[in-house]
């Protein structure tokens, strides 16, 4: 009774900002399953530390969160630092790592792009 009852205001940016997210989450899926094909499950599951930097840095742009810039970076560079372990000290990327990185990248930036329509 509610729905016919009241007024339906639908904010198309929302749902632009929603769709948008699930666009990348799904981009990401896509890419963490070719990861998970091409590569090693340990060495991809170890990623999922760059998705948590990427989302704090998109937070940062988006909502001007504030973040200490010391231990971001040296967040970074240890996360830098084991994906060059992690790829033997090569300088050209796995395949898998590649498919990570990208994974990390889309999930990264649709985490925080979902807390905007909430």
């Amino acid at each position: 009774m509610f729905f016919v009852s009241s007024e339906i205001i639908l904010d198309y940016g929302m749902i632009a900002w929603t769709v948008l997210s699930g666009l990348l989450a799904f981009m990401g899926l896509f890419y963490l399953t070719k990861a998970f094909q091409t590569s090693g499950t340990s060495i991809i599951v170890f990623l999922n530390i760059v998705t948590v930097l990427i989302s704090q840095f998109t937070a940062l742009i988006l909502f001007e969160e504030n973040i200490d810039q010391a231990v971001y970076l040296a967040q970074l560079g240890g996360s830098c630092l084991a994906i060059i372990a992690l790829n033997n000290f090569s300088v050209k990327l796995d395949n898998g790592i590649k498919y990570g990185l990208i994974a990390s990248l889309c999930f990264g930036v649709a985490y925080p792009i979902m807390g905007i329509p909430i």
